[in-house]
């Protein structure tokens, strides 16, 4: 399997608190002094007045960044099979795609144009090339080798 791209984590303090609340239950770093080290732990909540994250273990900190862990891929069920979600909406131009057909994956960038547009909306589409390989191995051994 193909790597995800390199992970670049999202940093947040008392300047950014608001954005950090859609983290609340997942993974997290934490510290009161980034240069000191991070640690983890899960995000229970963010204090407005003190500006301060609340983690599993009841401390509260001064900053937080994401984790690789802090995102999972949604997923959608064909049959019994779990699958990487397809994109459903225009990334930028320029945002390097993979097209998925049977039997294998194609690397491009997306334009717009009217025939990738209709990869996306047909969910052909895929941000990693990972999830793509994936959908184009599953196609071929359900569907076209049974």
């Amino acid at each position: 399997m193909t790597e995800e791209k390199t992970f670049e984590p999202e940093n947040f303090s008392g300047l950014n608190w608001r954005e950090a609340k859609k983290f609340i239950g997942r993974t997290v770093g934490f510290s009161d002094n980034p240069d000191d080290g991070w640690r983890k732990d899960i995000l229970l909540n963010v204090e407005k007045q003190k500006n301060h994250f609340q983690t599993a273990s009841e401390l509260h900190f001064d900053y937080i960044r994401t984790y690789p862990e802090t995102y999972k891929h949604p997923t959608i069920k064909v049959g019994d099979t779990e699958l990487p979600k397809p994109e459903t909406e225009a990334p930028e131009k320029k945002t390097k795609i993979w097209e998925w057909y049977p039997g294998g994956i194609l690397k491009s960038e997306w334009t717009g144009d009217p025939i990738v547009q209709n990869l996306l909306e047909t969910g052909r589409i895929h941000l990693t090339q990972e999830r793509a390989q994936t959908w184009a191995d599953w196609w071929e051994n359900t569907v076209i080798n049974n």
